[in-house]
């Protein structure tokens, strides 16, 4: 009878992942599958609260063909429980799960702290052997609440990963409104007051490209509220300045409005000012994360950082903690943020079980179901409006000509990334050669801000002759400096860095030949890389993929080996 082992993450980003004997087989947020973004439950008094996974869960097991009754563990983390009849906030219990699953039965629960989730959704499948680790975001569970006493929350953990084991070293706390002052609450609040939603702290990092432009690059500096925005401190714990702090109902500091005017309504990134203060916010979250690596690795020893968390999500901080602290390596998994946690929790449940976290590197992001051919043709055949299906001999030809001719073409393989980015299998591709391909997709297919990034997609090999990159990056997690925008302007960003994804023959074969194919086209193995999805989460099905193709400008679909065109395309 084989072990299995469920992880789950009931916060927001609500996600699965199922492990069997040993070893992780299919995760996936809940998101993708009610596509709702970051599916984000809210209680009666509008703050987030925890809600069993349950189409995630169904999905894993369905996908191992297995049911609820075969499970032989589940751990689970959370943020916390807010408690509806008392109103206090208390950590999540095995009996909080039983209630809302029911179907598992009598099996066994277990309950682990947040930043421990993460942690070991990175360590583990590092392929290092030991390592640093620093789990940084908005808060993670309770970690003291006596009596009476304030509530204090994970903010920032500092911890080493060795014999197979994490042991936690510094740990920061806070207190509520929102977990507290933690470095993720501080970019969450920046992002918010800009006119953003909670979660969008992406497009905060898109707009910091873009500071104040009436001044000179040479002498373009932060904003003076944000110096000493967050002090880390010599022991590792940090604080963010109170007017950064959000304030007991949810709301703004008086001095935050007091210097830039009250919260924007709606985002107004084509003003000086609101550009000037999301560069800031970058700026001093860089500055915080490079002295958090620094005083890492004074404690470690350690050549190599994991890291986990939203904020690890920050690829631009990563692309410096790599470039400029003693760290030689550094390894960040795709589902940084909270969905990952649940393949943090899947780890965590094999090591209960083993009594050592597995080895298991996480070499490919891809860890959705695939689906198959007859999944397909019912898709295909539901189809109401007239396309043209036809099944390529050269399928990687096929796909790197339609890109080099220009078009929009999406891309639909096996299983679904886990985590936020797009990286093949569920991805937008064009031609990065031309400027107004960013225009182009934002007008017909992303419906997005002009501002926002596109990233390029590289063979690993040929990455140093267009980027400033010493180091693979798989899953989209470190910007670098573009060393020829000219040649790939699409995806060349305003203060001419790139998100770069680099594809390896051996991992991901397929795509390496679509980027070989293109380069023995145009001379550049590049492409444009953005996710499948329109205002939406990353599509998950074959349906989705579909809905999205016929209600945008896409110009090609390739569902697996079929090459779907509108009309006589």
């Amino acid at each position: 009878m084989a072990d299995v082992v469920l992880g789950v993450n009931l916060g927001h980003d609500r996600s699965a992942c199922v492990a069997v004997d040993g070893r992780p087989v299919v995760a996936i947020a809940e998101e993708r599958l009610s596509r709702r973004k970051h599916d984000i439950p809210l209680n009666t008094w509008h703050e987030r609260y925890n809600m069993f996974p349950c189409r995630a869960v169904a999905y894993c097991l369905d996908a191992c063909g297995l049911n609820h009754r075969d499970v032989n563990l589940v751990i689970a983390s959370t943020t916390y429980v807010l408690d509806t009849t008392t109103g206090r906030r208390r950590n999540l219990t095995a009996d909080d799960i039983r209630r809302a699953c029911p179907a598992l039965g009598d099996c066994p629960i277990d309950i682990v702290l947040h930043h421990m989730s993460h942690a070991a959704s990175a360590a583990p499948c590092s392929g290092f052997t030991s390592a640093a680790v620093i789990t940084v975001d908005g808060g993670g569970s309770i970690v003291r609440h006596a009596g009476g006493a304030p509530v204090d929350f994970e903010r920032t953990t500092l911890l080493l990963y060795r014999d197979g084991r994490i042991e936690p070293l510094v740990r920061s706390v806070g207190s509520p409104p929102a977990y507290g002052n933690s470095i993720g609450d501080f970019y969450q609040a920046i992002t918010m007051y800009l006119g953003f939603r909670s979660g969008e702290e992406g497009k905060t990092m898109g707009l910091a490209g873009y500071p104040d432009m009436a001044t000179p690059a040479t002498q373009w500096g932060p904003l003076k509220e944000f110096r000493d925005a967050i002090e880390v401190r010599p022991d590792g714990t940090h604080h963010v300045a109170e007017i950064f702090q959000f304030t007991r109902d949810g709301g703004f500091h008086q001095d935050l409005i007091a210097a830039f005017g009250p919260p924007r309504a709606k985002a107004t990134p084509d003003q000086a000012l609101d550009r000037h203060i999301a560069a800031s916010a970058q700026w001093a979250l860089e500055r915080a994360m490079l002295r958090l690596a620094e005083i890492a690795h004074e404690l470690t020893g350690e050549p190599r950082l994991c890291m986990a968390g939203g904020v690890a999500l920050n690829c631009i901080a990563n692309g410096r903690i790599l470039r400029e602290t003693p760290f030689e390596e550094l390894f960040v998994q795709p589902a940084a943020g909270d969905d990952g946690t649940a393949l943090g929790n899947a780890l965590l449940g094999i090591g209960t079980l083993t009594g050592r976290l597995p080895d298991w590197q996480f070499e490919s992001p891809y860890l959705g179901r695939a689906y198959q051919p007859a999944e397909i043709a019912k898709a295909l055949a539901a189809v109401s409006v007239h396309v043209e299906v036809t099944t390529p001999d050269d399928l990687a030809s096929s796909v790197a000509e339609d890109i080099a001719a220009g078009r929009i073409v999406a891309l639909f393989r096996d299983g679904s990334e886990f985590g936020p980015r797009a990286l093949g299998h569920r991805s937008i591709l064009c031609d990065p050669r031309q400027s107004e391909a960013r225009d182009i997709l934002n007008a017909r297919v992303k419906h997005r801000e002009s501002f926002r990034p596109f990233a390029p997609m590289v063979r690993e090999e040929r990455c140093r002759d267009f980027f400033d990159l010493d180091a693979p990056s798989p899953y989209m997690l470190l910007a670098a400096p573009v060393v020829r925008p000219h040649l790939v302007p699409a995806v060349t960003h305003v203060d001419g860095s790139a998100r770069v994804q680099t594809v390896r023959a051996d991992q991901e074969p397929f795509l390496y030949t679509v980027i070989a194919r293109f380069e023995d086209q145009t001379g550049v193995p590049v492409l444009l890389n953005t996710s499948f999805n329109d205002q939406e989460p990353i599509v998950e099905t074959p349906d989705d993929a579909l809905r999205c193709f016929l209600s945008t400008g896409i110009d090609v679909l390739y569902l697996q080996d079929r090459r779907v065109a509108k009309g006589d395309g």
